[in-house]
C-alpha cells in the first residue's frame, strides 16, 4: 500500500550553543501519512485547507527553501504535514556553489567543509533551522519508488 523507504536518510535535531536546529518526530515510532505531492498552489499563504492533516510532502529539492520558509510562517499550514520526502536531486540541474551557510555555523571551522547538497543548498542557511516535522532525503530509487506510486 504504502512503499517502505529503507535507504532514505532523516535528518535530527542537532544542539549547539546558540539553540538547537535540526528537526524531530513525536517518539521514535516511524512518520506515516498519505503522501501529497506538493505543488506551487499549496505552497500560497492560507491555501493547506485541502490538505489532509497528518500529509507527508513529496517534493523537489528546489522546492525545499520555500516549503521551509512555509513552515516557519504559517503554524496553521504547518500543522497539516506530519513530514516530508524530498526527492533525489536531478542531475544536471544547479545548485549554488557558495559553501558557506547564509547564517553562521554550528561549529567553528565548519564553513570550509560544508559541502553543497540538493537538500541543502550552500548559502541558505537550512542547515541551522530548527524545524517541527521531519524530512527525509531520497536517494534516486527511493525517489522513483515514491514517484511511481503518485
Amino acid at each position: 500500500m504504502y512503499p517502505h523507504l529503507p535507504d532514505s536518510d532523516a535528518c535530527v535535531r542537532l544542539l549547539h550553543r546558540n539553540g538547537s536546529a535540526g528537526c524531530s518526530t513525536p517518539g521514535n515510532s516511524a512518520v506515516e501519512g498519505n503522501l501529497w505531492r506538493l505543488s506551487d498552489r499549496d505552497m500560497e499563504a492560507g491555501s493547506g485547507q485541502h490538505i489532509p492533516r497528518g500529509s507527508v510532502a513529496v517534493l523537489s529539492a528546489a522546492a525545499l527553501e520555500d516549503f521551509l520558509a512555509s513552515l516557519s510562517a504559517d503554524a496553521a499550514w504547518a500543522s497539516h504535514w506530519a513530514g516530508a520526502l524530498v526527492l533525489a536531486h536531478a542531475p544536471g540541474t544547479h545548485l549554488p556553489s557558495n559553501p558557506l551557510p547564509a547564517s553562521g555555523a554550528l561549529r567553528p571551522g565548519f564553513e570550509a567543509e560544508a559541502p553543497s547538497h540538493a537538500w541543502n543548498p550552500a548559502g541558505t542557511g537550512s542547515v541551522l533551522r530548527a524545524l517541527p516535522i521531519p524530512l527525509f532525503s531520497l536517494n534516486a530509487s527511493a525517489s522513483e519508488r515514491v514517484a511511481a506510486t503518485l
